[in-house]
């Protein structure tokens, strides 16, 4: 044991983020989470299934939109909002949209100076 004031610890050694050291490649690999590898199967089965039938889900479903005697109103007007929900783009506030509205808080009218004298009344002055 050492008896004497104590030096500054080692310097700490830059972190990358990542475990398993600073080796590139090292540490586990990036694992997907559920919803990813859901979209990822989901996107590949639709691939297969396309491949087989010859049409793509978007063709599918404007087939259902556009069909008039085999599909209810309930359901071409669900296959137009997953048309539409996924084909358009939204539209955010705070973008470019705002910068051509103009500004949206509107500042009062200025006051009359009180330093300035304003003659009220036209008449005798005593």
């Amino acid at each position: 044991m050492a008896t004497g004031p104590k030096g500054s610890p080692a310097p700490a050694l830059p972190t990358t983020g990542r475990r398993g050291g600073h080796r590139p490649g090292a540490g586990r690999p990036p694992s997907l989470t559920l919803s990813a590898r859901q979209v990822k199967s989901m996107l590949a089965k639709a691939k297969e299934r396309a491949k087989a039938t010859g049409k793509d889900v978007d063709d599918i479903l404007l087939d259902i939109i556009y069909s008039q005697e085999s599909v209810s109103p309930r359901d071409q007007l669900a296959a137009i909002k997953l048309w539409k929900d996924y084909t358009m783009a939204r539209i955010s506030e705070g973008g470019e949209t705002d910068k051509f509205l103009g500004p949206q808080i509107y500042l009062p009218e200025p006051m009359p100076d009180p330093a300035k004298v304003l003659q009220i009344r036209k008449g005798k002055s005593t």
